[in-house]
């Protein structure tokens, strides 16, 4: 296939009978791909290539379903149900944005299929459903704030606002370069680099208040490779610049916390062996309260913390 006759089709992908383009309008969008080629060229390539165009004036043009067929990118029928899992996941999605982009995806995709791929992407859509657990579903952020936010985090455009959170007594201004989007448990946070401490930070964008976009873009703060590294590191919404430690606990045989970490990875350096005795559970991360919490709920199957001793004390309120 030229590159020519590709942009074609690029340019044609969306269009139906309900939105059909003029010569003039696929010029342009062709133009804008760095090509130039005249109205009779591109006419006379919808006519070979099988276009509908309608009667009005001027002539717009549509990619009907023939053409679409042929043209149409091959899946297998594992894919196109991976793709149905992924797209219903996210239009399931408790932040309205991702939900309502999903949708419009979706909408996009299912114009693009043939009409074997296209049934078979509706039916794999009715194959799954998604619901919450005891934790229930965290709140929505505002819908203008999140598109905002993604909007810094893809221009990497630093931003003021105001941080509402519920466990210090008042706010103030702050500035921040926004890193990576972290998703624990179905709450978006932003990773930042305060850029008045110099500092790491994980902000929960539900708590974001006042938020102004700047243009300052300062490639030379972002070490991916660091960035990386720490959020690893870090436990659940808990990352930034903190101290590691290796954990060890002694768990109690056949018990719930048992179970729990036979079904559950609580953090990606977790080793969990058997012994006779008890099942000593291993970690190398920050002891963060996220971390004290889940283990404060398991108080009644730990049968020893072995290591750090801090670790220890700052759970005997709890344990």
């Amino acid at each position: 296939m030229s590159k020519y006759l590709e942009a074609i089709l690029s340019v044609m992908t969306f269009t139906s009978e309900q939105s059909p383009l003029t010569l003039a309008e696929i010029g342009e969008r062709l133009a804008a791909r760095g090509l130039k080629p005249n109205r009779t060229t591109i006419m006379r390539t919808l006519k070979r290539e099988g276009f509908d165009s309608e009667g009005s004036s001027p002539v717009k043009y549509f990619m009907n379903r023939e053409v679409r067929n042929k043209v149409s990118v091959s899946f297998t029928p594992e894919e196109i149900q991976t793709l149905a899992l992924i797209l219903k996941f996210q239009q399931e999605s408790n932040t309205t944005y991702i939900s309502g982009m999903a949708t419009n995806i979706l909408t996009k995709i299912l114009k693009t299929f043939s009409d074997e791929n296209e049934n078979l992407l509706k039916k794999s859509l009715d194959q799954f459903y998604f619901t919450s657990g005891i934790e229930g579903l965290p709140k929505s952020p505002d819908n203008e704030l999140f598109k905002n936010l993604m909007h810094a985090l893809k221009q990497r455009l630093s931003f003021e606002c105001l941080y509402d959170s519920p466990y210090k007594k008042s706010s103030r201004k702050r500035h921040f370069l926004p890193l990576k989007m972290i998703y624990v448990s179905k709450t978006p946070y932003i990773y930042c680099k305060d850029l008045d401490d110099q500092k790491y930070k994980t902000l929960k964008i539900i708590r974001i208040k006042n938020l102004k976009l700047s243009e300052d873009r300062d490639e030379s703060l972002i070490n991916e490779n660091e960035i990386e590294n720490i959020l690893k590191q870090g436990f659940g919404a808990f990352t930034g610049e903190q101290e590691i430690s290796d954990i060890t606990i002694l768990i109690e045989k056949k018990s719930k916390f048992e179970t729990y970490l036979m079904e559950n990875m609580i953090h990606k350096s977790q080793k969990v062996n058997h012994s006779k005795g008890h099942v000593k559970l291993e970690l190398r991360c920050p002891v963060s309260e996220e971390l004290v919490r889940l283990l404060i709920g398991f108080k009644a199957d730990i049968h020893e913390i072995k290591q750090p001793d801090f670790l220890d004390v700052s759970l005997s309120n709890g344990i």
